[in-house]
């Protein structure tokens, strides 16, 4: 600073010229003024400009670094994640499966079905502090509130699925605490879960604690097994597109007899069909067409859209006098057989108005019947139709049993069944269906809860036809309409999961333990009472196998000693990788628990079975509110 000094006292002449360029000396953001007159004021000046832009810079890019980090954001707490791993390994072997997908699904453990997942959505932002500072240029918000990180979605991401190693291994890593289902395929093998011990059927529900590896796991795979044959038609010629099924028996949701489809195909133009990567198991094999609309064409010109009947191996009508086939772990079964060509049928009948009326100007008539695997189905059909006499037709309708529906504003149904004729004569009156009205409501009055969901059915016990109020209004009051002459059981769903039916009745009946019988024509007298009550029980526990150690994976199934036709009091929990269940909205009542080692979906609901294991059960008494802790044996196998 010195020799900057002397430098300038020397040179008198020029100060007044090159004195304009001293302002950015005192303040660094005023512009250096360039003086092309004298040289080195000129290179004075320019490098004062240089060092002022530089300040500028400098200063714009701390006050930046102020904002950003001298307030620091809130520090995001990393969850404690777990690890699950294993190996998967051919059944009866140690030779590892490589290639294999291994998914995990995480799981709520109260209703045991999947947790519903987010998508992959980035971050938001948003401000928090008072609402009235002044705005801050750099940040576009308010000054002085540094901007929180939340997520878009809390929920879980779904979990991408691995694939086995070279040793048949897998890793899971970076797991949140939770409980999760595992589950392996492969081609040529079956699907299966996690200490599953039937097809089909669940595994073990794992639960991870955090911080937790869950590993050594050991999934043993099961080889398919595959299906093939001829099938020729009643002339023996080659029966071409022919619909085969594999149906394995099985009961569903509401405690039907039915049967599962495992596997279809269609033959091809040498009658042959072939079911590949079957579980193994044993089966019913069906081809042809069963009740419902008619099938089209099989999608090529020159098809000639043959109908066959529905027909079961070996040549049966029916499942009751079919043969069931063994499929076997990597092996082949062969079923030849064949089926009879089949015509469809006309459905003739007359519709008249119950109020006495000439007959409608217009119908529709529609067609409801149960598949082979249990669903309830309907189709319409246009009908030739004289609005003067009330006198209908409708043509193409293959055999099977129906539930016919008339309807022109006011309706009327009736079952049939076609086999081997057309179907006449028959006779309708809209309007005629007997109505009932109903209510929903607490065991307290004081007691308050949502109703509206509230659905009540009435199942019909020969036509397979159900009827049911569509709404409960705020007060719970419900109407059921146009019930079709017949002999029903009243069913109460959708129910809020906190509640239970605790009466239902109509007039002096308990339909608990009694039906409704409707006649065309005839009032039902009386109101139908659905009482709820929020007294319900839980009941937790572990199931032991015969070595008395925890049995993982085994359902643990509450079944009532009385009203087993109400299959909507059967409840049941599978146990975790603990042993542990627990059986919530328990109704007080006398039951037996069971737990079988290995039982199939909904095969609890198979009479036989329950009368073979009943002396295996435990008996429970459960009153109103109460919790009971039930340590249970497994029923090895069935007797």
């Amino acid at each position: 600073m010195a020799r900057s000094r002397e430098r300038v006292g020397g040179r008198k002449d020029s100060r007044h010229k090159t004195e304009m360029c001293s302002n950015s000396d005192a303040n660094p953001f005023a512009p250096a003024i360039y003086n092309a007159e004298n040289s080195k004021g000129s290179w004075r000046c320019l490098m004062k400009f240089l060092v002022s832009l530089a300040t500028i810079a400098v200063l714009a890019i701390s006050s930046v670094s102020i904002v950003s980090t001298g307030a620091q954001l809130p520090q995001q707490t990393a969850a404690v994640t777990g690890k699950i791993e294993g190996t998967v390994l051919r059944t009866g072997s140690n030779d590892p499966i490589i290639g294999a997908r291994v998914t995990l699904t995480r799981i709520n453990p109260t209703t045991g079905s999947p947790m519903q997942v987010a998508g992959t959505g980035g971050m938001s932002m948003s401000n928090t502090g008072p609402g009235n500072l002044t705005p801050n240029p750099l940040l576009g918000g308010p000054s002085g509130t540094p901007p929180t990180v939340q997520p878009a979605n809390p929920d879980p991401l779904p979990i991408p699925p691995l694939t086995t190693d070279g040793r048949g291994r897998f890793v899971f890593t970076d797991i949140a605490a939770g409980s999760y289902r595992l589950a392996v395929v492969s081609p040529g093998y079956v699907r299966q879960e996690y200490g599953q011990r039937i097809f089909p059927g669940q595994g073990t529900l794992l639960n991870l604690m955090a911080g937790e590896t869950i590993g050594d796991l050991v999934m043993r795979v099961t080889q398919t097994g595959n299906v093939s044959g001829h099938i020729t038609d009643n002339m023996g010629q080659l029966a071409v597109n022919v619909r085969v099924a594999l149906l394995k028996a099985s009961y569903n949701a509401i405690g039907q007899r039915t049967y599962e489809e495992a596997g279809n195909t269609a033959t091809n133009d040498r009658g042959e069909y072939r079911l590949f990567w079957v579980t193994p198991g044993r089966y019913y094999i069906a081809a042809g067409s069963a009740a419902g609309p008619a099938p089209g064409g099989g999608g090529f010109p020159n098809d000639p859209m043959d109908i066959y009947s529905l027909t079961f191996y070996p040549g049966a009508p029916d499942p009751s006098r079919a043969t069931t086939i063994d499929v076997r772990s990597g092996s082949e079964s062969t079923a030849d057989f064949s089926v009879n060509r089949q015509q469809a049928y006309k459905v003739r009948g007359r519709v008249a108005d119950g109020a006495g009326g000439p007959p409608p100007a217009a119908i529709n008539v529609s067609f409801a019947y149960q598949g082979i695997t249990g669903q309830n189905s309907a189709f319409n059909k246009g009908q030739i139709y004289d609005p003067a006499t009330g006198a209908f037709e409708v043509q193409n309708i293959l055999p099977g049993a129906y539930v016919v529906q008339v309807s022109a504003g006011p309706v009327d149904r009736a079952a049939i069944e076609i086999v081997n004729s057309n179907v006449d004569n028959l006779s309708f009156i809209l309007g005629s269906g007997s109505n009932v009205t109903g209510r929903v409501r607490m065991d307290n009055p004081a007691q308050s809860s949502t109703l509206t969901s509230v659905r009540v059915q009435l199942r019909s016990l020969t036509a397979g036809l159900t009827v049911g109020n569509q709404t409960t209004d705020a007060d719970g009051n419900f109407k059921i309409e146009s019930i079709g002459s017949g002999e029903y059981r009243a069913v109460v769903s959708s129910t809020p999961p906190e509640l239970y039916v605790k009466e239902l009745h109509l007039g002096g009946f308990d339909l608990m333990t009694q039906t409704i019988r409707a006649s065309s024509g005839t009032p039902i007298v009386g109101t139908l009472e659905v009482v709820l009550s929020p007294n319900v029980s839980q009941i937790d526990g572990v199931v032991m196998d015969d070595r008395h150690q925890p049995a993982p994976g085994v359902q643990a199934v509450l079944v009532p000693d009385r009203n087993r036709e109400h299959t909507e009091l059967f409840k049941a929990a599978t146990t975790d990788q603990n042993g542990h269940y627990t059986i919530r909205n328990v109704p007080p009542g006398d039951y037996k628990l069971f737990a079988w080692e290995a039982l199939e979906p909904f095969g609890y609901f198979d009479p036989d079975l329950l009368n073979k294991s009943e002396s295996q059960a435990k008996a429970l008494h459960v009153i109103e509110s109460s919790k009971l802790n039930v340590e249970l044996p497994w029923i090895r196998e069935t007797p």
